[in-house]
């Protein structure tokens, strides 16, 4: 096999990738120097003190909160929701048969919508045959009207 010839080229390659290499050095260094200005900004310390300000209020706030009065009330409102889900569980039958009564009246709805689509559907396909027959002239335009006329009294 033929040892293959080198490449002709217009700059030394050495030089190149020297260059590239430093280019790249010089990014990395750069992009490393504005993460680390951004970490080290004045305003965040201030950022830092309002945030802990914050919290030593918020804390202060719940434990103001937190009294015998405060424990009352809620214990009322427990009362009063323990005494809803029983007042919800007495009614929950009544529920279950207005769920199964409700059900029952969408399949009976469902069944006589779909019938009158169907009859819809025939409908119109008769209108279309005695159309047919009208414009063709055909011998069968009184059964076909005859039909429509059926089909429509259903409808």
């Amino acid at each position: 096999m033929k040892p293959q010839e080198p490449i002709p080229h217009n700059y030394p390659m050495r030089k190149l990738n020297l260059i590239f290499a430093l280019t790249s050095l010089g990014l990395l260094l750069a992009t490393g120097a504005m993460v680390g200005y951004d970490y080290v900004r004045g305003w965040k310390w201030f950022q830092l003190e309002f945030n802990r300000l914050q919290e030593e209020r918020i804390h202060q706030e719940l434990k103001a909160k937190d009294d015998t009065e405060t424990r009352k009330r809620l214990a009322d409102l427990d009362k009063q929701e323990r005494a809803g889900q029983v007042e919800l569980a007495k009614h929950r039958d009544n529920y279950v048969a207005a769920q199964k009564r409700l059900e029952d009246w969408e399949g009976k709805h469902y069944a006589a919508d779909q019938d009158y689509r169907f009859a819809k559907a025939k409908l119109d396909a008769q209108r279309y045959m005695l159309e047919a027959s009208i414009v063709q002239h055909r011998s069968d335009e009184h059964e076909q009207q005859k039909a429509y006329d059926a089909l429509f009294a259903r409808v």
